[in-house]
């Protein structure tokens, strides 16, 4: 006699099954995400590029042939993300650096250039999206404040970081609100904010293509 299984044991299983696949996912990319919040902060650049994705890579190709070639008009008409990472590359790296390295190596630079400010300690995450390759999440930071949403893709087994899910996420009227509260033009804010990264005053030699 054969056994009869209950179709509604079954599906209760599949669903227990799915739940913990997604459990292990979920760890997986705080696992991910905290990895990188650590080498950021302590501007370890090599180690921060492990954990971003290719189209990540793809999109510092982009701004590296922004930095060698964009004139001051292009530059000027970048959103002010692009904007900042095309002259922070400029002021502190040499022309030389600038033509010989990877768009991957310039995003390893400009991590080691940076403040080493602190991103969001996760306690936690709000899944927008879980997929078996792709998440989208909001950021809980340790305050329960909501903080940014960050695409996260699945390449070779791993889940890593896409970036270009986070740049621009802050609005045009966002950085008008933080360069009036500064009290400063906005030449002058950013100016102020290069100036951060090395105690250098930028020149204006910053706003012109290195390939000229």
């Amino acid at each position: 006699m054969k056994a009869c299984i209950n179709p509604l044991l079954l599906i209760a299983l599949f669903l227990l099954a799915s739940c913990f696949d997604k459990n292990h996912e979920r760890k997986e990319i705080i696992k991910t995400w905290n990895a990188y919040r650590s080498a950021f902060a302590n501007n370890l650049g090599t180690e921060c590029s492990k954990y971003i994705d290719s189209a990540s890579v793809r999109y510092y190709d982009h701004l590296l042939t922004l930095v060698r070639s964009a004139d001051s008009t292009t530059v000027d008409m970048l959103k002010m993300d692009q904007k900042l990472a095309v002259l922070l590359a400029r002021h502190t790296l040499s022309e030389s650096k600038i033509m010989h390295i990877s768009g991957k190596e310039l995003f390893e630079e400009l991590v080691k250039q940076s403040d080493g400010g602190k991103l969001s300690e996760t306690l936690n995450f709000e899944y927008i999206t879980l997929a078996p390759k792709h998440a989208e999440v909001r950021i809980i930071d340790t305050n329960g404040k909501k903080g940014l949403v960050v695409a996260f893709n699945k390449e070779f087994g791993v889940w890593k970081i896409d970036l270009v899910s986070i740049s621009g996420q802050l609005s045009k009227s966002d950085w008008r609100e933080l360069i009036n509260e500064s009290g400063r033009t906005e030449h002058d804010f950013v100016s102020a904010l290069l100036e951060l990264s090395n105690n250098v005053k930028p020149t204006n030699a910053v706003w012109h293509a290195v390939t000229r």
